[in-house]
């Protein structure tokens, strides 16, 4: 929605989770939704994404519900 932090929100772009971590999807389904107005960062976006996520033929290891406890 914005570049740096005193720039306006652009409140019409951003980018939707259509996959939960651990959901199964299919060839062709959309595990993101990119709403942007130009051109000109989708490739770094689509490089960013694509980093951010793994697919395997089986399920994830759960993850525990507690990872750290502070004293």
């Amino acid at each position: 929605g914005r570049q740096r932090a005193e720039d306006a929100v652009d409140h019409g772009v951003g980018i939707v989770v259509r996959a939960k971590p651990g959901e199964h999807v299919a060839a062709g389904d959309a595990v993101f939704e990119i709403h942007y107005r130009t051109d000109s960062h989708l490739p770094t976006v689509l490089e960013m994404l694509s980093q951010s996520y793994t697919l395997s033929e089986g399920a994830p290891r759960p993850l525990p519900l507690v990872l750290e406890t502070l004293a």
